[in-house]
């Protein structure tokens, strides 16, 4: 019998771009390690797009994170070598963007 405990479960949503999405799914030189990956940085990592009102060269810093690669290979059953493949093809793409602030070198973003 289960108890009456109330749950605490935090719960983030990720909002993306209908048109960014189905650009990945349809991207055929994307195999399943790669849609392992990318499902998985869903989950961790924060877009950015630039305001309409402010021009390109705008920076926001401050959501760049860090992936533990390591972790995220262990995550996903796949080797590190194949997390960080498909990493370099995200960003090759650009639906990722590298990046620093002020506490995180080399950190990621989607672009979206």
């Amino acid at each position: 019998m289960a108890n009456n405990r109330n749950t605490y479960q935090q719960v983030q949503t990720v909002s993306v771009s209908r048109e960014r999405l189905i650009d990945v799914a349809t991207n055929y030189d994307y195999n399943k390690k790669d849609f392992k990956v990318f499902l998985a940085l869903l989950t961790q990592l924060d877009g950015y797009t630039v305001p309409r009102r402010l021009n390109k060269e705008h920076q926001d810093p401050m959501n760049f994170k860090k992936i533990d690669k390591e972790a995220l290979a262990d995550l996903l059953s796949l080797s590190k070598k194949e997390v960080n493949k498909s990493i370099d093809k995200l960003y090759n793409d650009g639906y990722i963007e590298k990046g620093d602030n002020n506490t995180i070198k080399g950190g990621y973003r989607f672009t979206f």
